[in-house]
């Protein structure tokens, strides 16, 4: 049986132990979760190897609060255009959102 991957998109600067809440729990769940934090040093650009990670999840998770990047907004439209099946979860906590 495949293991479902699920790439976790978000702010490097942002919800930092909420992402690593998420990724745990997922794991915990039997599920390969995908972060930017957990990528390493590769040879590729850093925006090569982060829709790569896309592509290769099964499915987009975004953890959003006050901050997107650009990073987060290309990982986003990749994964639409991919089809892959989306998830976005935005904390409404202390809001001081961007524009």
């Amino acid at each position: 049986m495949k293991t479902l991957k699920i790439f976790i998109s978000s702010t490097m600067t942002e919800l930092y132990d909420e992402r690593v809440a998420v990724r745990k729990a997922l794991q915990e769940r039997g599920f390969e979760a995908i972060w930017f934090e957990g990528f390493g040093a590769r040879a590729e650009a850093p925006q090569q190897a982060y829709l790569e990670a896309v592509n290769e999840a099964d499915l987009y998770l975004g953890i959003f609060w006050n901050r997107h990047s650009q990073a987060t907004a290309e990982e986003y439209r990749e994964a639409v255009r991919l089809g892959k099946p989306c998830l976005i979860y935005v904390k409404e906590f202390d809001v001081r959102r961007e524009p």
